[in-house]
């Protein structure tokens, strides 16, 4: 499935997945129990929610018959469940903020397997499909296909960032170098910054084969460029819009924090985890004074393109929901919706590009 803002679920769901993940993997019993009293549901409706749930990867299962218990997740400390949507509708400063260290949450991160057993048996099916269509690609074609993807990929990503060019105005820009009427000259150079980086990546797929704090710089410098942004890392504080989160400062922090991110993505042995890793954690560590989740898009992508997987263009994705996913990482240190969102973006971008 393609997400969008309510996670393609209905409401009895919502709320089944709020108790199953309030509890500790619970028993159908326990779900029926503990659910409001609004919700009227039989034993075979609640059976068939939870087999619903299941199957789109929001729930496991483990047990037999009576015994089986469902969890949202397998590794709950940092995939778990929450409603986005209740939560966001919170007001920033109502909402509690996750209680560890940055050091107590990437030790967890070092430890914790991000894909289950399902998500690389889908992976790997959906790998498969997408490897056989480019090897079976005619050089004409696949060159399109790269120039079709830049364009998608620069249009998506500035557009998260607040960048207000069209589709069809960020094909005139990348193909036939002509500024759209209104934009400023950083909107302009934003998208043609993420062209200038997908090009270097791929002219260096081999360097990110195993990720060096080198290779995060370099995007982030060509990311930038002309943007009048401060390169390297910052020495500072940063605020983020709409959140009482604030992100580690100082230099040498921040610094001792990204090798650590590093060492842990190369230590991991999927690389799509690693780009899944990579794509929450810069965004969350906010290395940089600006261009942060530009940055994060575009080194994940590296790491996928770099182990022959499709690198994700977001163009299925709205703003908002990529947003959310971000700032449940930096509010509750949790990844649960942004993995739905970076696999459900992986799985489109294999089945719709050639790179």
């Amino acid at each position: 499935m393609y997400m969008n803002d309510t996670q393609n679920i209905n409401e009895r769901q919502r709320k089944i997945l709020k108790v199953v993940s309030q509890l500790k993997k619970p028993t159908r019993a326990e779900i029926e129990a503990e659910l409001p009293h609004s919700v009227d549901i039989s034993k075979p409706t609640l059976l068939r929610e939870l087999s619903d749930l299941e199957s789109k990867g929001l729930i496991f299962a483990s047990g037999e018959s009576r015994a089986v218990r469902y969890s949202t997740d397998q590794n709950s400390e940092i995939l778990y469940y929450v409603d986005v949507d209740e939560l966001f509708n919170t007001p920033p400063d109502e909402r509690m903020l996750a209680g560890r260290s940055v050091h107590e949450f990437l030790d967890i991160i070092e430890r914790v397997d991000f894909l289950t057993g399902q998500d690389l048996d889908t992976i790997a099916r959906v790998n498969e499909g997408f490897l056989d269509r480019v090897g079976e690609a005619d050089p004409t074609i696949f060159k399109k296909e790269i120039e079709r993807f830049t364009i998608e990929l620069a249009w998506k990503s500035s557009a998260i960032e607040g960048n207000t060019y069209s589709l069809i105005e960020t094909e005139q820009l990348l193909k036939n170098h002509q500024e759209a009427f209104g934009k400023s000259r950083g909107e302009t150079q934003m998208i043609l910054n993420h062209k200038i980086a997908l090009d270097y990546i791929l002219e260096h797929l081999s360097d990110y084969r195993k990720l060096s704090l080198a290779d995060v710089m370099e995007i982030h410098r060509l990311l930038t460029g002309g943007l009048e942004i401060a390169g390297g890392i910052r020495d500072g504080m940063v605020r983020i819009t709409g959140t009482r989160y604030i992100p580690p400062s100082g230099y040498l922090q921040i610094r001792e924090y990204l090798e650590r991110l590093i060492d842990i993505v190369n230590e991991k042995k999927h690389p799509v985890e690693n780009a899944l890793i990579i794509s929450g954690c810069l965004a969350y560590l906010q290395p940089f004074v600006d261009g942060n989740k530009r940055t994060s898009r575009l080194v994940s992508n590296a790491i996928l393109l770099a182990h022959n997987h499709s690198a994700l263009s977001y163009r299925a994705v709205s703003e908002g929901t990529y947003k959310k996913g971000i700032l449940l990482i930096d509010e509750q240190q949790d990844f649960y919706f942004h993995k739905q969102v970076f696999l459900d973006q992986y799985y489109f971008a294999s089945e719709n590009y050639l790179i």
